[in-house]
């Protein structure tokens, strides 16, 4: 018995799973925009702040950051891996094979993957400003809080966006047919 894989004129290679090939897969549409004039806008409303905060409040927010921020940046990519794990979940293997044949898995898992790396990034800014924040000069200190309000909001934007391609995965699912005798979906 063979599986659906060995049908396909194009094979799957672990080239073609690549970070950077996934990305090239991927159509950043208008919620990748949105997220960075939102992730602007709270930027611009941060540099307002930052600019007029004395020495001891900017170490205090830096703290803050590190205190804070950083265990919310750890739990929203434990998040995303476990969103991830629920789309697998949902997905049963005839309609995984029906995706990936049309590509549209890859367009499916790369967010997770993307948004983790934006988290993980988020969560080592958060540290590192913790770290450096009695060492670094007041001035690199501000643009480091403003870009890491940034990657904050930018992360936090397109992980609200991954809830709608698991939805999506989730109606394909549940229309899925799972006796494998008629897959409603032409191929």
């Amino acid at each position: 018995m063979s599986s659906g894989f060995n049908k396909r004129d194009e094979k799957v290679s672990v080239e073609s799973l690549s970070f950077w090939s996934l990305v090239r897969l991927m159509e950043f549409g208008n919620f990748f925009k949105l997220s960075f004039l939102i992730s602007l806008v709270v930027s611009l409303l941060t540099l307002a702040v930052v600019r007029e905060l004395p020495e001891g409040s900017l170490e205090d927010v830096s703290k803050y950051i590190g205190n804070v921020c950083a265990p919310i940046s750890g739990t929203l990519l434990g998040i995303v891996i476990a969103g991830l794990a629920i789309l697998t979940a949902l997905s049963n293997g005839g309609l995984m094979q029906v995706l990936l044949k049309r590509k549209l898995l890859q367009r499916l898992l790369i967010p997770f993957w993307l948004i983790s790396c934006f988290w993980a990034l988020t969560l080592g800014s958060a540290i590192i400003l913790y770290i450096l924040s009695w060492i670094l000069p007041l001035e690199i200190t501000r643009w480091y809080i403003i870009g890491y309000s940034f990657l904050f909001t930018y992360s936090l934007c397109l992980t609200v966006s991954l809830v709608g391609g698991t939805i999506q995965v989730g109606v394909l699912a549940a229309e899925f047919p799972t006796d494998g005798n008629d897959t409603g979906y032409s191929e």
